[in-house]
């Protein structure tokens, strides 16, 4: 019994929306005739929302644009031409020039974004595939790709569309064998070039074991500071000579000589061997020194020389550390020497 008044009331309700959106469609059509067109946009979406007609959407829309409601006024234009399936010419254009008119206060925003993102204008989730009218004016801009969300401002001009393209980090390519093989080869190659660069500074750093060095400079140092004292004291020795020479040139007779004692004796001036004999004496002293210091100067500078040679040797040849011996070969060992036929070194080992 309550289920046959419910179905009764039914097209009554109906009845009574429809009417009421007559009501409210007349009165935004006297209203729209006097030019009181912010009244008659109210009136005609009040209607619209009881009733939803072209008749209804187009006044709508075209009060919106009297009304300086543009944004309003393109969508319900757009919506009028969307929806409606046969409209006269006449209208037709109409409703074409009043969608032109309201667009030409209002900018768009043309979303250029990965696919799978979404984005909101102004907190308003929009369809990205076509350009978005929106109001003349700043505008925000939220779009998320994955994980990735960016918010951009925006300065919408009118009668112009305004590309917005968001930076996104890209996609990690998926390994393959290609992207796996190309890093080992430049790894390979910087290592190449970082073991080159170490070889060369290797070059300059300090042996493993430096004592040999050390001690070849020494015997080098100690050679060269003896070559010096024994060259200065054989220089002296020759310039005693040379004075012992002279005093006998200028005292003694012509062919008178150290080695024949009695070429000095000459009664009849007054000469006598032992007058010249301390002169002798002097000389063969000064002589035998003189050969004494420059064999050992000579020693000394060969054993100098072979010492700077030793360490220089070693510097260049030890161990260094880092270095692999057992790939070398056996430890290279420098040994300075010293013998009868002069001084030098000797190398034994492997490169």
């Amino acid at each position: 019994m309550l289920v046959a008044p419910a179905a009764a009331a039914a097209p009554s309700e109906s009845k009574a929306i429809e009417e009421a959106a007559r009501a409210r469609y007349a009165e935004g059509l006297k209203l729209y005739g006097k030019k009181r067109y912010e009244e008659a946009r109210v009136a005609f979406f009040q209607a619209s929302a009881l009733l939803k007609r072209p008749s209804a959407t187009l006044m709508l829309a075209q009060s919106a644009l009297r009304s300086g409601h543009w944004l309003e006024a393109a969508r319900n234009f757009d919506d009028f031409l969307a929806t409606t399936n046969e409209i006269p010419d006449k209208v037709r254009v109409g409703a074409e020039k009043g969608l032109r008119e309201a667009k030409s206060h209002l900018g768009a925003l043309k979303l250029d974004i990965p696919d799978g993102a979404e984005a909101t204008v102004d907190g308003e989730k929009v369809d990205v595939k076509a350009p978005i009218t929106v109001a003349a004016g700043q505008h925000t801009v939220v779009v998320t790709h994955r994980d990735e969300t960016k918010t951009i401002e925006v300065d919408a001009p009118a009668g112009k569309v305004t590309d917005v393209r968001p930076n996104f980090v890209p996609k990690a390519i998926i390994p393959t064998a290609d992207t796996r093989t190309r890093p080992k080869e430049a790894a390979v190659t910087t290592s190449q070039s970082a073991t080159a660069e170490s070889e060369e500074s290797r070059l300059f750093t300090p042996p493993t074991t430096t004592w040999p060095m050390y001690a070849a400079g020494a015997i080098g140092v100690g050679g060269l500071v003896t070559a010096a004292i024994f060259g200065g004291l054989a220089a002296n020795a020759r310039h005693g000579v040379e004075v012992a020479n002279e005093t006998l040139a200028r005292n003694a007779r012509p062919g008178a000589s150290c080695s024949r004692p009695a070429s000095f004796d000459d009664p009849a001036k007054g000469q006598t061997i032992e007058e010249f004999q301390e002169t002798c004496d002097t000389l063969a002293t000064q002589q035998r020194w003189a050969s004494t210091h420059q064999g050992v100067f000579t020693t000394s500078l060969v054993i100098g020389l072979a010492g700077f040679a030793g360490a220089i040797t070693w510097f260049l040849v030890a161990p260094r550390p880092g270095g692999d011996a057992k790939e070398k070969g056996a430890e290279s060992v420098v040994v300075p020497w010293v013998g009868p036929m002069g001084a030098g070194a000797s190398w034994s080992g492997s490169f």
